[in-house]
């Protein structure tokens, strides 16, 4: 193969504090190097889709892409194939667009003029009604394990020759019609048998077998969707399967899915962590197992039963995915760090604060953090000078940092990424989009 709606009602906002002082200005190199070349972008530019003439059955794509000229080419070889295509040039209009219409596929880029496209990404697998729609990242940005986690169907490096697209668009016409194929290894029989119980169904062609060498001869078959492994196998070790497993070019992006009890090594599952999606036996667990199963399964949720269908919406509305996790919240405006706090405690996050750069980089020297929301305009040291400051510390390089910028200055983006933020956020904030921001920079 190719390699609970969204929290928060739509516009609910942080309060916006007045910008102040000057905005250094972008290193075009270090945007360059994170995010890939710089291109003319073409936002409200009128474009003729097929929104207008779409019927009922027939087959749809949208493309969500701001490079005109470029998404003209993909229109066409689409409409070449029978489809009616649907452009959206920003994340605001994709959303929607997709929600409305429930297309055959998405083509997504993931540098988009108002948002990183992977927030898009996210937020369509958060809602159970968009969330079995396939999506192929086609973009600069090459980020395989990413897109993957976030549950894309394929992702795409451009440029990129007129084969990988008809490929692409090939895989679209027929994903509907293939079976959904789910390979389970899993030594203990009767925790087999439950876990069959709990991920199959009508629409899953599931086979559950006791060893790694009994799943192997499925490949014959047309290959995998995506596999659940228990790391207690006796014929060889779950590494050796993935392996053997991704041998097939068409699943060399498998998704794996670690099913892991407190027995199991930390030793084994730190060398697991690069090669598969791991989920412990613990509280929640075979919930969230089964979230992460119809993810990669584009699974339409609609054909569960009742009772796991109202399970997985209760456990999502409270976004496990982000509990525990810990921010530093840097900014000197005491409404924001309490604004802030109260949106991710309210999610199981753990929050602490300091009032400017300094203090934050004094506080990243002794405390464990997973993220940083970094306000921009601050006194003694701006957000601008600790992030490149955070940057220049080894065991820092990869922290996501996310600025928070005002919506109402000019170049706020290139000089956030120039000073090596992983993101930005602009005011006043969208609890969503911050949401969304946060599970694409922790959970992948």
């Amino acid at each position: 193969s190719l390699g609970t709606a969204p929290a928060g009602p739509p516009d609910a906002r942080l309060p916006e504090p007045a910008p102040a002082g000057p905005i250094p200005a972008a290193l075009a190199e270090r945007e360059a190097a994170l995010h890939g070349p710089k291109r003319q972008r073409f936002v409200e530019t009128e474009v003729l889709d097929d929104r207008n003439t779409v019927q009922p059955g027939d087959r749809v794509l949208v493309i969500v892409e701001d490079d005109v000229e470029f998404a003209g080419v993909l229109m066409a070889m689409a409409r070449e194939r029978g489809y009616r295509v649907l452009l959206a040039q920003s994340a605001a209009e994709a959303y929607p667009l997709v929600d409305r219409v429930l297309p055959n596929g998405i083509l997504l880029d993931i540098r988009l003029p108002d948002r990183s496209g992977w927030t898009v990404l996210d937020m369509l697998k958060q809602s159970p009604r968009t969330r079995h729609v396939p999506v192929y990242v086609v973009s600069v940005v090459n980020d395989l394990p990413r897109g993957l986690r976030l549950g894309a169907r394929a992702v795409i490096q451009k440029p990129a020759g007129k084969e990988a697209f008809e490929r692409l668009l090939l895989d679209v016409e027929t994903f509907r019609q293939r079976p959904r194929r789910l390979l389970l290894v899993v030594p203990d029989q009767k925790e087999r048998e439950r876990l069959e119980g709990l991920l199959g169904g009508p629409d899953v062609e599931l086979v559950s077998v006791a060893t790694g060498a009994a799943g192997l001869p499925g490949l014959s078959k047309g290959g995998f969707a995506a596999a659940v492994i228990d790391p207690r196998l006796t014929d060889m070790t779950a590494l050796q399967l993935i392996a053997r497993l991704r041998t097939d070019p068409a699943q060399a992006n498998l998704p794996v899915v670690v099913w892991a009890p407190p027995s199991v090594s930390y030793r084994t599952i730190a060398d697991l962590r690069a090669a598969a999606d791991i989920v412990h036996d613990e509280e929640d667990a075979e919930l969230r197992l089964l979230d992460r199963v119809n993810l990669y399964l584009h699974r339409d949720e609609s054909t569960l039963d009742v009772t796991r269908r109202d399970a997985l919406n209760r456990w999502r509305a409270h976004d496990p995915t982000l509990a525990g996790h810990r921010v530093l919240v840097v900014d000197d405006d005491v409404r924001n760090i309490f604004a802030l706090t109260t949106v991710l405690e309210q999610h199981g996050m753990i929050v602490i604060h300091a009032e400017n750069g300094r203090e934050a980089l004094d506080l990243l020297e002794t405390e464990r953090v997973d993220l940083v929301l970094m306000d921009v305009m601050m006194p003694v040291m701006d957000g601008y000078q600790a992030t490149r400051a955070i940057r220049q510390v080894a065991r820092l390089a990869h922290l996501p940092v996310l600025c928070l910028t005002a919506k109402a200055m000019r170049g706020d983006r290139e000089a956030c990424l120039a000073a090596g933020a992983s993101d930005y956020v602009a005011k006043p904030v969208e609890i969503p989009h911050l949401l969304s921001l946060l599970r694409v920079w922790l959970v992948t």
